[in-house]
């Protein structure tokens, strides 16, 4: 159960880098004020988180990257970071049990294996005028200079510092902390080569054949065919944010499942519901279980659910949340 509560961990923080920011646009030259804001005798935070939205996809390069995971029980992880043309795959060297394990990210699109998702356009691509942002002391990261700086969600104690590469806007350490200060995680790239001339990067083969479609909840539930369940209570500060709807199962098993995105603004909450009869060994009703995953499972009347959450939530919390599903 432990090792693979640290398995959706380790992945969950592995996207988020791409994460951070909202599908690729087409690249602007920087603005005169921009300049003067960069240089002028300080770095205003707002320029820097704009510059990484804007330009972090556009760079084309080759790194590697190490996650450590402070808290509650210490692990790690190694992943080759490859980003070509706004798509990016993250294959992993280690720990053992995720050894050449893939991510494809391209835009919203997330495929982790043969599962696929849509990922919001946050953290920190929705909402920036509601984010506290702060500019820290310049530093180096991988042997590059880069400017840091530290958001916080406007209703939450929990914090992202960021170092953001000066010349390509790529962020190359990212560490998340409580609202005590305690460190909870950090990810850091050790060596990253910036290159034009890389190949492109292709979707995992074989790709998922039904790919998730992002929609309204009402939407959500005429395409399913059922009412979803909503959380009547979240963790301060999180709110919904995106709602998907994929085609799961075969035959006589073929069904959709709803899937619930919710953000502070630095972290994502998932919650995915589906009929019972589409899952195979699905939990005893009123049962609650960890699967395979680490992610929370229950059944209740015909729905089946999974709550899947970052690792700032303690049990505690997320059990509260699957409590309040109705």
């Amino acid at each position: 159960m432990m090792r693979s509560r640290r398995a959706v961990v380790l992945r969950t923080l592995a996207l988020v880098s791409f994460l951070l920011l909202p599908p690729a646009t087409p690249a602007a030259s920087a603005p005169a004020g921009l300049l003067v804001a960069l240089t002028a005798g300080g770095v205003d935070p707002e320029v820097l988180i704009q510059r990484l939205v804007e330009l972090g996809r556009e760079a084309d390069f080759v790194g590697y990257e190490q996650t450590t995971v402070f808290r509650p029980v210490r692990y790690s992880s190694r992943q080759k970071v490859t980003q070509k043309d706004g798509a990016r795959r993250i294959l992993y060297l280690y720990p053992p049990g995720l050894k050449g394990k893939e991510i494809y990210i391209e835009g919203p699109l997330v495929i982790f294996d043969d599962q696929a998702t849509v990922a919001p356009g946050i953290p920190l691509g929705k909402d920036l005028r509601q984010l506290r942002k702060q500019a820290l002391p310049n530093d180096r990261v991988a042997g590059r200079p880069t400017y840091v700086v530290e958001v916080r969600p406007a209703r939450s104690g929990d914090s992202r510092r960021i170092w953001i590469d000066a010349e390509k806007w790529v962020p190359l350490r990212w560490e998340d902390r409580n609202r005590a200060g305690a460190l909870l995680s950090r990810t850091t790239y050790t060596s990253i080569e910036f290159s034009s001339d890389l190949p492109p990067i292709p979707p995992p083969a074989p790709a998922p054949k039904a790919l998730p479609q992002q929609m309204s909840l009402k939407e959500a539930e005429k395409l399913a065919g059922f009412r979803a369940s909503i959380p009547t209570y979240l963790p301060r500060g999180y709110r919904r944010q995106v709602v998907t709807v994929t085609t799961i199962g075969k035959g006589q098993r073929l069904a959709h499942s709803i899937s619930m995105r919710f953000s502070n603004g630095l972290d994502i909450l998932t919650l995915f519901q589906a009929p019972a009869r589409a899952i195979e060994d699905a939990p005893r009703p009123g049962q609650f279980r960890v699967s395979s995953f680490g992610q929370l499972v229950w059944v209740r009347g015909d729905l089946h659910y999974v709550l899947e959450a970052p690792a700032s939530l303690s049990r505690d919390e997320l059990m509260k949340i699957a409590r309040s599903v109705k």
